[in-house]
């Protein structure tokens, strides 16, 4: 069973991450190669989170397919349903920078 606590430092932020019982054995990479990747001391970790329906799909089936079960998924992202139901808007202010804020569906224009 995947461990957050010992995913490795090179996940970026997300639900998708790899823990370090990962033996290296590159097949996450040949299931979903946008999604994991691996470093030049053989680290595997997830370099890219799902952003729609197949990305999520490709990497649950890495997931599934780990040998070793060192792909772990915490939950967070729940594409699934918050993509049906959110809308994000970015707002950016001249001299602020980018500032991203998401909002339900249902109190747009209300």
């Amino acid at each position: 069973m995947p461990d957050y606590s010992q995913r490795f430092e090179e996940n970026v932020p997300g639900s998708y991450y790899v823990d370090r019982t990962c033996v290296h054995c590159k097949l996450c990479m040949d299931i979903a190669p946008d999604h994991f990747n691996q470093n030049d001391e053989n680290v595997g970790f997830v370099h890219a989170q799902p952003f729609d329906e197949a990305s999520l799909r490709l990497c649950q089936k890495a997931k599934e397919h780990c040998p070793v079960s060192a792909i772990g998924d915490d939950g967070s992202a729940g594409l699934e349903t918050e993509a049906a139901r959110v809308q994000s808007v970015n707002l950016t202010y001249a001299g602020v920078g980018g500032i991203s804020a998401s909002l339900p569906e249902n109190d747009w224009g209300r």
